[in-house]
């Protein structure tokens, strides 16, 4: 988060970091990982407006490891929600819409999943 850390203080967020110093053993694309969770990052400041919280964890499922990121934006309606993975989708004014469609396939190249929840006005998970 260190090279986002402008971008931080500027709009006011902090980053709640629940790994606990570990190292975590992955076999995939250290380049496309950095992509994918760069947009991810850059999407939870998007949706904070004076000040909020992201929060990053990890749980150790035996077979996989579960990242959960949160952030206490300004969230998004269901009916949006089902179309932020389509390419060119966007709520913002200027941006390609590619983010999220990107982030999704990089995941998936790596046998991974992205759910998201998201209620108007509660944040994202």
């Amino acid at each position: 988060m260190v090279f986002l850390g402008p971008e931080l203080e500027k709009k006011g967020v902090t980053v709640e970091n629940r790994l606990d110093a570990r190292s975590l053993t992955l076999l995939a694309d250290q380049g496309l990982l950095y992509r994918a969770f760069l947009n991810i990052f850059i999407n939870c400041i998007q949706s904070i407006t004076n000040g909020g919280k992201i929060s990053v964890s990890v749980l150790d499922e035996r077979t996989h490891y579960r990242l959960e990121i949160e952030d206490n934006g300004c969230g998004i309606s269901k009916e949006r929600l089902k179309k932020i993975f389509n390419p060119f989708f966007t709520t913002k004014e200027k941006g390609s819409g590619l983010g999220l469609s990107i982030v999704r396939k990089i995941i998936e190249g790596h046998q991974g999943s992205i759910p998201i929840e998201s209620e108007e006005s509660r944040g994202q998970r």
